[in-house]
C-alpha cells in the first residue's frame, strides 16, 4: 500500500512539473512574439525594396538633428544601447564598428543593425522579412 502510495505521488509531481514547463514554454513564447512584433516597434518601417521614402516625422527629426549641437557616441556605447533595448532574450555581437549582428535566443540571426555613430542613427534589417525600421538611439 505505501509503495502504490508514493509512486502516485511520484507520477502527481512529474505531471506538475511537465505543466509547469509547458505554461513557462508558452509565456516565454508570447515574450518573443512581443519582442519581435513590428507594430509595437515606434520607429519608422519600410520594405528594403521600397526606395528612399521618407515620412513627415523623419523630415521634421532631421530638421532638428541639424540645428542641434553634433553628438557622438562610441562604439562601445552603441553596443551597450542595443543590448539593453533588445533584451535579454537577444544576443547582440559586434561584426564591425557601427555593424552589429542580432541573434535571438536559439542563436538564429534576427536582425544586421547599422549605427552611424556620429549621429546615432540606427538602421535595423528584419533578416527573414528585409523589413527595415529606423530610429535615434540619441533622442
Amino acid at each position: 500500500m505505501k509503495s502504490r502510495n508514493e509512486l502516485i505521488a511520484i507520477a502527481i509531481m512529474l505531471i506538475m512539473c511537465l505543466l509547469f514547463a509547458a505554461c513557462a514554454q508558452k509565456a516565454e513564447d508570447k515574450l518573443t512574439d512581443k519582442a519581435t512584433d513590428p507594430s509595437l516597434l515606434t520607429s519608422t518601417s519600410e520594405k528594403a525594396d521600397s526606395g528612399k521614402e521618407t515620412s513627415a516625422k523623419d523630415e521634421e527629426f532631421s530638421s532638428t538633428e541639424s540645428s542641434d549641437k553634433v553628438m557622438t557616441i562610441t562604439d562601445d556605447e552603441a553596443l551597450k544601447e542595443l543590448e539593453y533595448f533588445y533584451g535579454s532574450l537577444y544576443t547582440v555581437e559586434r561584426k564591425s564598428e557601427g555593424k552589429y549582428i542580432v541573434n535571438d535566443k536559439n542563436g538564429k540571426e534576427y536582425a544586421q543593425v547599422t549605427v552611424d555613430l556620429s549621429s546615432g542613427k540606427v538602421t535595423e534589417t528584419i533578416t527573414q522579412t528585409g523589413e527595415k525600421n529606423t530610429w535615434n538611439m540619441l533622442v
